[in-house]
């Protein structure tokens, strides 16, 4: 997922220089396969259980840094969701919080299961999860 602090106007000049961008992964994408179906992207509004997730994560944890990509669309069609209704089944959580000062890996995705019971029970099929204290999510970002 491609994720910018640019603004759209900023998107529109490199659009109109007919610039190739350096993404990330180092990979050359021209401005007319990325930028323009960037720009012309209407927003996806979040699901309700989305928002589900959103809610019980920022009021549990109390996060630093929060993000959730509902990753559900990849996985349409699959064997394991033919006849699952909703759609919202895939989800990929980085939680940044100081309650998980002092606790393995292991505790830490614990308690994200344990905040988000009622939500797996509901629907959500798989939870990727990133769980960082604050000094290793800014040492990451530092390197």
């Amino acid at each position: 997922m491609f994720r910018s602090t640019l603004s759209v106007a900023s998107l529109r000049q490199l659009l109109a220089r007919k610039s190739v961008i350096t993404i990330a992964s180092q990979r050359h994408v021209s401005r007319s396969a990325f930028l323009n179906s960037f720009l012309n992207e209407t927003p996806k509004m979040p699901g309700p259980m989305y928002s589900r997730i959103e809610e019980k994560l920022r009021t549990a944890l109390q996060p630093t840094t929060l993000e959730i990509v509902d990753d559900s669309a990849k996985h349409k069609g699959h064997a394991a969701m033919r006849g699952v209704t909703g759609g919202e089944t895939h989800f990929r959580v980085t939680a940044v919080s100081p309650k998980f000062e002092g606790k393995p890996a292991v505790q830490r995705h614990k308690l994200v299961y344990e905040i988000l019971d009622q939500e797996l029970k509901d629907g959500v099929h798989a939870l990727s999860i990133t769980a960082k204290t604050p000094a290793e999510y800014q040492k990451l970002q530092g390197s």
